[in-house]
């Protein structure tokens, strides 16, 4: 459970980090500001979501059906939601990455 916990507090870190970035200098810096913050908050809350089923069902001897969860199932879905903001920013990151010899990053290493 450890694992899950440290996964969710570093998430939390790198959405409040990602929320004083100073982006004024980028092209549409707030839009892709924006789209980070976007895909960092459905991490966090995807996290979040697991924790909470992790825990339930843990403390409950680790039986029961999974897949009807709310907490899993809710994680799940906020997943989903942030893979495709992450391909988003991944987009948008791009040419900037390339213009000023930075990481590119793709979608599944936000």
């Amino acid at each position: 459970m450890t694992t899950i916990e440290d996964i969710t507090a570093g998430r939390r870190d790198q959405l409040a980090a990602a929320r004083t970035l100073d982006v004024t200098a980028l092209p549409d810096g707030a839009a892709l500001k924006q789209t980070l913050i976007t895909a960092l908050d459905a991490s966090y809350d995807a996290d979040t979501a697991f924790l909470s089923w992790a825990r339930r069902h843990v403390a409950g001897g680790c039986t029961g059906p999974v897949s009807g969860d709310r907490d899993y199932r809710r994680g799940l879905s906020r997943s989903e939601a942030a893979q495709t903001a992450k391909a988003e920013f991944a987009q948008a990151w791009r040419p900037i990455a390339e213009t000023y010899g930075l990481t590119i990053w793709k979608a599944d290493q936000i």
